[in-house]
């Protein structure tokens, strides 16, 4: 697994815990969208999520 660690930053891989909440990011928690791509509409669902 890869861990990269600076100050208060870490950045790994993905782990099994993870799934749940990105799943929520993509399919609940989607205020992010508005202004990170608000032109590309989210067309995704939670087994969609799930498979990726």
């Amino acid at each position: 697994m890869m861990k990269i660690e600076f100050d208060n930053i870490i950045l790994r891989d993905m782990i099994e815990s993870d799934i749940e909440d990105y799943v929520r990011w993509f399919t609940t928690e989607t205020e992010w969208s508005n202004t990170d791509a608000p032109c590309e509409p989210i067309e995704s669902g939670e087994e969609t999520e799930r498979a990726s």
